[in-house]
């Protein structure tokens, strides 16, 4: 890859081509090591953007995992969702995010496989 700023996908694959596992942790940052390899120059400068476009890499991976986030719930609507999570029909993927500012939250979640 060239010099320059690259979109969330464009880090997401050269990351996954390279060889990266990548993982969203608790706090919705997403992580990644090489298993075997060594970080090259060419890959410093990926890495180095992935901390612009962490919220949309993380999503990616999400999508990639089955997971889907329910972004900007009142708290009536997050409710519905963890009754729903309580219920065993959906599996809760952290972090759930409370936006103070706005009084919102996201929550990612997974549906579970029905017996």
């Amino acid at each position: 890859m060239g010099d320059g700023l690259y979109t969330a996908r464009e880090v997401y694959d050269a990351l996954r081509g390279w060889g990266f596992e990548l993982r969203v942790d608790e706090h919705g940052v997403v992580r990644g090591r090489l298993p075997g390899g060594t970080v090259t120059l060419e890959m410093r400068g990926i890495i180095d953007q992935l901390q612009w476009v962490n919220d949309q890499v993380a999503e990616l991976i999400r999508q990639e995992a089955g997971t889907v986030t329910a972004a900007g719930l009142t708290l009536e609507e997050a409710k519905a969702y963890g009754e729903r999570i309580q219920a065993g029909e959906l599996e809760l993927v952290p972090p759930v995010l409370y936006h103070r500012k706005t009084g919102l939250i996201d929550v990612t979640y997974r549906e579970k496989a029905k017996p």
